[in-house]
Formats: C-alpha cells, sequence, structure tokens
C-alpha cells in the first residue's frame, strides 16, 4: 500500500513538473532589445511587452509592445516609440511561433512629434522555457513604419530582429 502511495506520489510530483515547464501564463511582462534594419540604415532600441488576453481568442497569445529608439540623420538627432497590439499564434509540441502587429509610432526630432499613421508588423519567432513561467525568444519580421512632418519623409520600414525574457505572474 506505502509503495503504491509513493508511486502515485511520484508520478504527480513529475507530472505537475512538466505541466509548470510546459504552461503558458495568462498575463505577463518580458523586456526586449530590437533592431530594426531600414533603407536608411539600422536602429537600435529597447522595450517592454505586456501579455495579456486582450482580444479573447482561444490559442492566440496577446502582447502591447512599446520599443524606445534613437538615431540621428542630417537633421539631428531623433528617437521613434513604436506601439503595437500584437498577437501570435505558437505551433503545438514546438518552439516556433507566427503572428503580426497593428499600432502607431511617434517620431520626435527638433521639437516635432509626429505619429505616424498606421504601423503593421508580421513575424517568425522561436521561444524556449528556462524555467516554469519565464523564457527567452528571438523573432524576425517585417515592419512598415513611415512618417511625414515640414515636408520631410522618413521610411523606417524593413527587416526587424528582436529578442528577450519573458516572465508569467
Amino acid at each position: 500500500m506505502i509503495k503504491k502511495l509513493l508511486g502515485l506520489g511520484v508520478c504527480l510530483v513529475v507530472s505537475l513538473m512538466v505541466i509548470s515547464g510546459t504552461a503558458n501564463a495568462l498575463i505577463g511582462v518580458g523586456v526586449l532589445a530590437a533592431n530594426y534594419g531600414t533603407a536608411g540604415g539600422n536602429i537600435t532600441g529597447y522595450g517592454l511587452e505586456i501579455e495579456a488576453p486582450f482580444i479573447p481568442i482561444p490559442l492566440l497569445n496577446t502582447r502591447i509592445e512599446a520599443v524606445m529608439t534613437s538615431g540621428s540623420n542630417g537633421l539631428g538627432t531623433y528617437t521613434v516609440t513604436p506601439i503595437l497590439l500584437k498577437g501570435s499564434y505558437k505551433f503545438p509540441l514546438t518552439p516556433i511561433y507566427v503572428g503580426g502587429g497593428v499600432g502607431t509610432a511617434l517620431f520626435s526630432q527638433a521639437g516635432y512629434s509626429v505619429p505616424s499613421p498606421m504601423i503593421y508588423e508580421v513575424f517568425i519567432g522561436y521561444e524556449q522555457n528556462i524555467a516554469p513561467l519565464s523564457s527567452v525568444f528571438v523573432q524576425v519580421g517585417s515592419e512598415n513604419m513611415q512618417f511625414s512632418y515640414a515636408g520631410i519623409e522618413q521610411n523606417f520600414s524593413g527587416t526587424c530582429f528582436k529578442g528577450g525574457v519573458r516572465f508569467g505572474l
């Protein structure tokens, strides 16, 4: 009898460890680094993402992501801050996910602050659990960001690389 209970207890503990190591958090937070390859060169930045069921669709992870980047052009230094509502689908039993997002961005330079029209992104990524409810990720995608102010056009559309750490709550 004791042997059966001990065996059942070991199976229960192992099962809970497997489930907790592969579970997705309902809400979470992540920190990331980003690199945008644009026609005018590369800009890099850092950001924050918050995961929550913003769009209640089964099997869809939704996040709000904000990235702060800076660079310089002929007019001086500037900052670009894209803010996206993103959705992603993780393929079962794999670390691969695909997704997309829409949002806006704020371009600031020399006293001007201009919001962009709608920006969008599509991406593919790889996410690996490193502990229960925490993971590391890398993703590559294409993002469309364009600005127009004072007769000057700025185009930050191109390939984007992002990577970071996510924590579940």
